[in-house]
């Protein structure tokens, strides 16, 4: 009986340090999810440009805008809400 409460003991810390990381990695996926829907990351030749969304989603949140594909960024509405024709001057 004395080592079944001993076992006992020892098993609380371990669910404790386990349900920290738990908390902690559901914290850092609540942050990433809200970083993504409240900018847009774009790639450009030289540089990374972040801009704020105008509203939540995830349209348009990485987008690569190396060499031509920069002038499909004007086609794109959310983009351009955004402010990308003042990024690409």
């Amino acid at each position: 009986m004395d080592n079944v409460g001993r076992e006992q003991q020892r098993g609380t810390p371990h669910k404790a340090t386990e349900m920290k990381i738990a908390a902690i990695i559901i914290v850092t996926v609540a942050v990433i999810g809200f970083t993504a829907l409240n900018f847009h990351f774009i790639l450009l030749d030289g540089s990374l440009k972040v801009l704020t969304k105008t509203h939540l989603s995830l349209e348009d949140t990485f987008v690569d805008a190396r060499g031509a594909k920069k002038f499909k960024l004007l086609l794109k509405p959310a983009l351009l809400e955004a402010g990308v024709r003042e990024t690409l001057k």
